[in-house]
């Protein structure tokens, strides 16, 4: 629909007071991909009081999507909607730092390069975990399951978690791990897990780092 046609619509149904130039400006204003294909204004619109102004608003409400994983969350975790956006709101609640929230948007989204996933798109050969080197490095494994994960996290309880918690003795499971904890005022625990999943994937990296540059080095000598 062309913004001479939406106007058009929106002002043969009632709109009060219609501009053409501040509708179109406005309507420009919105990415393509955000406008909503709806010719039936009076089924999203209250004409008595909306304004022009208000049509960026509308076009953005009528485009908030989930996120990609958010079904495959909700089914593995067994989790309420409810639940799935606090897992997701709550980075921005506990962290100021935006690369803290970012990477944790990634662990949810399951967008963090594994080797798993470097495997499958071809850029390396062998998606063993770079920790212990025995099963698929995946995000799963990687943050949970891998032993040197699983000591990692037993000596962050025990030094860190359980001294917060005085009266409860704190065992993460693999969903207060990726998720964070989703009952009760604990932000300090859920930022101190978060930066935890940072520091092994930045100790990941290094050793996977170290690794192309002795594999580089070996086919410049050979």
């Amino acid at each position: 629909m062309t913004s001479i046609e939406s106007f058009s619509v929106v002002r043969g149904a009632g709109l009060k007071n219609p501009n053409f130039l501040v509708w179109t400006g406005l309507r420009q204003s919105v990415p393509l991909k955000l406008h909503v294909h709806e010719p039936n204004f009076e089924n999203i619109l209250d004409l008595e009081k909306f304004k022009c102004r208000d049509y960026y608003h509308l076009l953005i409400r009528q485009k908030n999507e989930k996120p990609n994983k958010w079904a495959n969350l909700r089914e593995e975790f067994n989790l309420e909607d409810k639940q799935l956006l606090e897992a997701f709101m709550m980075p921005l609640r506990v962290a100021n730092e935006p690369y803290v929230c970012s990477f944790q948007n990634k662990v949810l989204n399951s967008i963090l390069y594994t080797n798993e996933l470097l495997c499958k798109i071809g850029y390396i050969s062998d998606p063993s975990c770079s920790f212990c080197h025995q099963t698929t490095e995946t995000i799963s494994h990687i943050f949970f399951d891998c032993s040197f994960s699983n000591s990692f996290w037993n000596e962050i309880c025990e030094k860190n978690l359980n001294k917060l918690n005085s009266c409860v003795y704190l065992s993460l499971e693999y969903r207060e791990i990726i998720l964070g904890f989703l009952t009760g005022e604990m932000d300090l625990q859920i930022y101190i897990i978060i930066l935890g999943k940072m520091y092994l994937w930045t100790c990941r990296c290094r050793i996977w780092l170290k690794l192309s540059e002795s594999r580089a080095q070996n086919l410049r000598n050979y």
